[in-house]
Order: structure tokens, then C-alpha cells, then sequence
């Protein structure tokens, strides 16, 4: 059987890269760990829209957290 959802996350995960690699310079940790959360979570999940900037303040958070000195 097919997993459509595994499916799903690799090629929005490949997007989001694509996205990043084709402006040329970017955040290699932030940028696709905030964006992938924010699109593979909600979604699935019924998360409704004013939900998502609740979600994406936690993410930052936690990538803050993972910051040399943060």
C-alpha cells in the first residue's frame, strides 16, 4: 500500500528546498524547519488558520532555543 501522506511531506519538503536553493541564499536550518511544520502539520490536522501563528510562534521558539546562545 501507498502512503500518500509520506508521499505528500517529500514533495513539499523537496519544494520547500527548491524554494529556498532557488533564491540562493538562505537559512539552512530555519527557513525549511518553520515552513514544513507549518505546512504539513495544520492541514492533516484541521488546524484552522488562526491556529497557524500560534504554531509557528512555538517553532520559533524551539529554534531559538537550538541557537548557539539562545
Amino acid at each position: 500500500m501507498v502512503d500518500f501522506t509520506v508521499i505528500w511531506i517529500d514533495a513539499e519538503a523537496d519544494r520547500a528546498v527548491a524554494e529556498v536553493v532557488g533564491r540562493g541564499r538562505f537559512e539552512v536550518v530555519s527557513e525549511p524547519a518553520e515552513h514544513l511544520p507549518m505546512t504539513v502539520v495544520p492541514d492533516p490536522t484541521g488546524l484552522p488558520d488562526h491556529g497557524r501563528t500560534s504554531m509557528m510562534m512555538v517553532v520559533r521558539s524551539c529554534n531559538e532555543d537550538r541557537r548557539p546562545g539562545g
